[in-house]
């Protein structure tokens, strides 16, 4: 690759990081996603950063049509309230910086989430961004990209195991991970919950086993104790969409 594409490559990957974060379901700060003028504000900030840290002018590189940089996602849906925004501001911007993305789904599988990363690498892409479904799928995501001299990074997921942490790490293809305070949301939805009358809940989530739901099973408890409340029925569905959020509620 030539040393500009390098240059190139580098800034996007500094910028893809950063717009990764935009998006969550919550932070220490309260906020939980701005409107879309403030989103496309914060993308074109996001990128005059990565300008500055690279020292690369992005107007003056090749446009999305002529480029020879790939960026992959992995990510579980294009379309509802959390994932889509987090697909359009990465789509915003690789147009912007002459980029192509490719997006594959992974359903939240994670067998299907590792062929995605293997297939994106196939099709030439040179780093490649994914929310981990387990600690233990981190050393084999890590391996498969250090074998094929891709970068990698995770999303929403914060690497609290030492020992996932440390292979992380230690890998010169690792460009990071962010995540936001999954105790703080839960802690302040049951919080919002209370002041609205409830003390009685029942509650659906994310299987177990995992950082993100430990996390939030703490800021409930958490508020549980503070408030007095109690949790009456739990049903662990691995699932972002609807129709099965509906059919746990009934």
């Amino acid at each position: 690759m030539k040393r500009k594409s390098v240059k190139r490559l580098m800034t996007l990957l500094v910028t893809a990081s950063m717009l990764l974060g935009l998006v969550g379901c919550g932070s220490a700060g309260g906020s939980t996603g701005g409107t879309a003028g403030e989103t496309k504000e914060a993308v074109e900030e996001d990128i005059q950063a990565a300008e500055v840290e690279s020292g690369t002018d992005l107007s003056e590189e090749a446009p999305a049509a002529e480029s020879d940089i790939k960026l992959g996602l992995t990510i579980y849906s294009t379309t509802d309230a959390t994932a889509g925004p987090v697909v359009r501001n990465m789509q915003t911007a690789c147009d912007g910086m002459g980029a192509e993305l490719v997006i594959a789904t992974d359903d939240q599988n994670l067998e299907k989430e590792i062929t995605n990363i293997e297939n994106l690498i196939a099709n030439g892409c040179q780093a490649v961004f994914c929310l981990p479904y387990s600690d233990d799928s981190i050393p084999r995501i890590a391996k498969i990209c250090e074998d094929s001299g891709v970068y990698f990074g995770f999303y929403w997921y914060d690497l609290s195991n030492q020992e996932t942490h440390d292979v992380c790490y230690a890998s010169e293809y690792f460009l990071g991970n962010i995540y936001e305070d999954d105790v703080w949301s839960a802690y302040t939805a049951m919080k919002t919950l209370n002041e609205a009358g409830a003390s009685h809940i029942g509650m659906f989530g994310l299987p177990t086993g995992r950082t993100t739901t430990t996390k939030r099973d703490t800021g409930i408890a958490q508020a549980c104790e503070e408030f007095g409340m109690e949790i009456l029925v739990e049903e662990r569905v691995n699932t972002n969409t609807s129709d099965d959020a509906a059919s746990s509620v009934e």
